[in-house]
C-alpha cells in the first residue's frame, strides 16, 4: 500500500498500495490480504525556495515494508492521521481508490489514485503540491506494492520499515 511517509517531508502512514482507505466508506472486507507488504515508490520532485536543503535529491526510489492485521486495518479506517487535512472526491469501487487531500497546516494538496489488481498486488500514482513560505514543491510518485507473507516477522503491525 502506498505510504505517504515515503515522500520526503511528509510523514503520514497509509495502507500498502491504496492510500487513505480510512477516509472512504469502509468496505466490508479489506481489498488486500493481511500480513507483510512491500512497496517500491518512485518519487520525482521539483522544489524551489530558500529552505530547500542543498543536495536534496529530486528523484528517489524507496522500498518499504509494512505489516497489516485486521486490528491495524480497523484502526486505520477509524482514525485521521492529520486533523488539519480535508478529504474530498473520494471513490472506492472494484479495488480502485481515488481521492483528493488538502492539508492547511502543510499548505499541501494531493491527488491519489490506486488499484489493487488482486488481493496480493497493487499500484498507483500520487500528485502532490506544497506551497508555503519555506518552499514550493511539486511531486509525482508512482508505486507498486505486493504481499510478501502472512507472517510479518520483525515488522510490527501498523509500522513501516524502510528497506535499505
Amino acid at each position: 500500500m502506498f505510504l505517504l511517509e515515503n515522500i520526503p517531508m511528509v510523514r503520514m502512514p497509509l495502507l500498502p498500495g491504496l492510500l487513505f482507505v480510512g477516509f472512504f466508506q469502509a468496505p466490508t472486507a479489506p481489498p488486500m490480504k493481511m500480513g507483510l507488504w512491500e512497496q517500491t515508490t518512485v518519487v520525482n520532485m521539483k522544489m524551489t525556495g530558500a529552505n530547500v536543503p542543498p543536495g536534496m535529491p529530486t528523484n528517489q526510489t524507496m522500498k518499504s515494508r509494512a505489516c497489516y492485521t485486521p486490528e491495524t486495518w480497523t484502526k486505520i479506517l477509524a482514525s485521521s492521521p492529520n486533523k488539519s487535512c480535508t478529504f474530498s472526491n473520494q471513490s472506492i469501487a472494484g479495488g480502485h481508490l481515488s481521492m483528493d487531500i488538502s492539508c492547511a497546516s502543510l499548505a499541501m494538496k494531493m491527488h491519489i489514485d490506486g488499484v489493487f489488481s488482486t488481493p496480493e498486488a497493487g499500484h498507483g500514482t500520487v500528485h502532490m503540491e506544497m506551497n508555503n513560505a519555506q518552499m514550493n514543491m511539486v511531486s509525482e510518485s508512482t508505486y507498486e506494492t505486493h504481499f510478501l507473507s502472512s507472517d510479518c516477522g520483525a515488522v510490527a503491525p501498523g509500522k513501516t520499515e524502510i528497506v535499505r
